[in-house]
């Protein structure tokens, strides 16, 4: 099968693997050395698959297998275009090929519509986030203090920079609603506010009909109250789960004060 062939057959594939990391619950993310390219992996066969998870092992990135169906292959391709990838390598079984994402699926564009009505996501972020945690959770005990410095700075303006969702529940009060913000307990020990990048990461939550979703730019983060046992919020947590907490918080807050 060559490269062409290969790209066509994709919307009849029955079945694929990815190669999922282990640290992020999401597609495992690597920077090609050659190209450049933000990109993923995925395999026709579940030999060559299990090859690269042992090759990944080797320098210390655990990662799994998920078998993705019929249905389930577009929705994983539309996943890594929201998390920032812009290419996946395919192994056929004998051959490995690149593709630019945009090849195999395309996202609406919304350069039309006004900032307030377009879709919320969160793309440098979330790749930021993907290559932070990668790096930091694959071996804390000696971990690369300059990269993940760089990262994890690249990481937080992203975070200024972005909308995100926050899940809350309608509570009356005599004749007044109000917007009651929900926590997660992490760690067993501390409440954090769940924020996510887009409406993919928000559906992994365990469904509950109750919970309505506000649009939420970082800067009105700054100033909404937090329940008393809050310590901030915590982004895509059955995901990467990154957690910002009150003190970053505070440093934002009193730097845009002295501006």
């Amino acid at each position: 099968m060559n490269k062409e062939d290969l790209l066509k057959s994709i919307p009849s594939l029955e079945k694929l693997y990815v190669v999922v990391s282990d640290y992020t619950r999401m597609p495992y993310l690597e920077c090609d050395a050659e190209t450049s390219d933000d990109l993923g992996y995925l395999f026709f066969t579940e030999e060559k698959a299990k090859d690269k998870v042992q090759e990944l092992e080797e320098i210390r990135q655990k990662t799994s297998l998920l078998e993705l169906n019929k249905s389930s292959i577009l929705k994983n391709f539309t996943i890594m275009l929201l998390c920032g990838f812009n290419a996946v390598k395919i192994h056929d079984g004998t051959q490995e090929y690149l593709f630019q994402l945009e090849e195999i699926v395309k996202l609406g564009s919304h350069e039309g519509l006004p900032p307030e009505k377009r879709p919320v996501e969160n793309r440098t972020l979330q790749l930021t986030m993907l290559y932070f945690c990668q790096e930091l959770r694959k071996d804390p005990e000696h971990p690369n203090q300059r990269l993940l410095r760089e990262l994890e700075e690249e990481m937080l303006v992203n975070v200024t920079r972005g909308r995100f969702l926050m899940p809350c529940r309608e509570q009356k009060e005599g004749d007044q609603v109000q917007m009651q913000l929900i926590t997660l307990k992490v760690n067993n020990d501390t409440n954090m506010i769940p924020i996510f990048t887009d409406n993919l990461e928000f559906e992994k939550l365990p469904k509950d009909d109750s919970l309505k979703l506000m649009v939420v730019p970082f800067e009105s983060m700054l100033h909404l109250p937090f329940p008393n046992d809050g310590a901030g919020y915590l982004i895509n947590p059955m995901g990467a789960g990154i957690p910002i907490r009150e003190e970053f918080l505070q440093r934002i807050r009193e730097e845009r004060q002295t501006v």
